[in-house]
């Protein structure tokens, strides 16, 4: 099977500010993050990776994303929402600048956070094995509902959850963070191959190219 990790397009216009953008934030995709689901849409079909299922989480960004991606490929099947596949809960973090958390005094779990650790003082909503126990149940949930071992699906969520779908590639988690981070940028993929609870990553953060 393989699996296409998607992360939802941009929700800041660039005049904005960024800020920290968590579960408890739901915000509606810019006009350009639109424009990233059509171009990823695009981008999918010349791959020949063109998605039999479309999974998304629950909130707006996912699901319009997630929309605009079935309506271009002509998948019927999707958006299919998922708990699941929801952001992470930022607790302190959540619409806060990077400066401003610093101001906290919470420096130290930026640090732990770009390292693969789980941050200790930013009092997240969720704990660490939570997190991966969501994972593991939307993997579950792929095989419950019978996906072929040589279909494509796809799944759309955000930069914090996706990493953690490395936990099940093996050693790859590790390899990621010393080769080159864990980040996927707004509207970029990541592939895996598989099935069950053994992965392997075969592509990460794959920006499309624009003609």
């Amino acid at each position: 099977m393989k699996l296409i990790l998607i992360r939802h397009g941009n929700t800041f216009d660039a005049t904005q500010t960024p800020y920290w953008v968590g579960a408890a934030e739901d915000m509606a995709l810019t006009k350009a993050g639109l424009q990233q689901a059509a171009a990823l849409a695009d981008w999918l079909t010349s791959q020949k990776l063109v998605p039999t299922r479309i999974f998304a989480g629950p909130l707006s960004r996912h699901l319009a994303f997630a929309g605009v991606l079935a309506h271009r490929l002509g998948v019927e099947r999707g958006p299919i929402k998922a708990e699941t596949l929801n952001e992470l809960d930022y607790g302190l973090w959540s619409g806060r600048t990077d400066p401003q958390i610093e101001g906290l005094g919470l420096g130290a779990d930026f640090k732990v956070w770009k390292e693969g650790a789980w941050p200790q003082q930013s009092q997240w909503g969720e704990s660490e094995a939570l997190v991966l126990g969501r994972v593991k149940q939307f993997l579950t949930k792929l095989a419950e509902e019978g996906v072929g071992q040589d279909e494509t699906v796809a799944a759309i969520s955000s930069n914090g959850l996706i990493r953690f779908f490395l936990r099940f590639c093996g050693d790859q988690y590790r390899e990621r963070l010393v080769s080159g981070g864990l980040k996927v940028a707004t509207g970029a993929y990541c592939l895996l191959e598989g099935e069950s609870y053994d992965w392997r990553c075969k592509e990460w953060d794959v920006r499309p190219k624009r003609n």
